[in-house]
């Protein structure tokens, strides 16, 4: 009988365990989403896609884009937009939403998410969401022109690679 009351008691401290950790991640859960709607708004993606068609126009333009006549250009630059479209649409982005409130729900306390949320609210954190689009359009001339050395010099390394490979045979 004594064995019995031992088990039984487990068992109800195991459950109400169980049911006292189930109860945080749904908090978490409702947290990271409301960090996620406040951070992740539909006009910060609009912002993000507006600063970032110059650096995918500087892209095209170090992978060739000029040597090619006017009728292909004119099929890359459709492409670009094409993708930009979608990786930027509410199909895809809706889906990142979900993986995003997911990883802040596991990652994040939820005494860290209220704090993250709670910034966010407040007048510093309502113009960081507003301004960021303004501010990754400032920051994008310097980044395309850090990144033509880098394309210049990740080329040569992968010439200097495949070199290697083919001389290991």
């Amino acid at each position: 009988m004594k064995r019995i009351n031992l088990l039984l008691g487990a068992i109800l401290a195991l459950s109400l365990s169980a049911l006292s950790q189930a109860q945080v991640p749904n908090d978490a859960k409702q947290l990271a989403q409301e960090v996620v709607e406040l951070t992740v708004s539909d006009s910060l993606v609009q912002g993000m896609r507006q600063s970032m068609q110059p650096m995918m126009a500087q892209i095209q333009k170090q992978f060739g884009n000029e040597k090619l006549n006017a009728k292909q250009q004119e099929i890359m630059q459709r492409f670009a937009a094409e993708t930009m479209d979608y990786v930027m649409g509410p199909e895809y982005m809706g889906k990142v939403r979900v993986a995003m409130i997911d990883a802040f729900a596991e990652v994040y306390s939820v005494e860290e998410l209220r704090g993250i949320r709670d910034f966010y609210r407040s007048p510093a954190g309502v113009a960081m969401i507003k301004k960021t689009p303004q501010a990754m359009s400032k920051a994008m001339p310097v980044m395309q022109s850090l990144m033509e050395p880098m394309m210049t010099q990740m080329k040569e390394r992968s010439d200097r690679l495949a070199k290697e490979i083919s001389a290991a045979k």
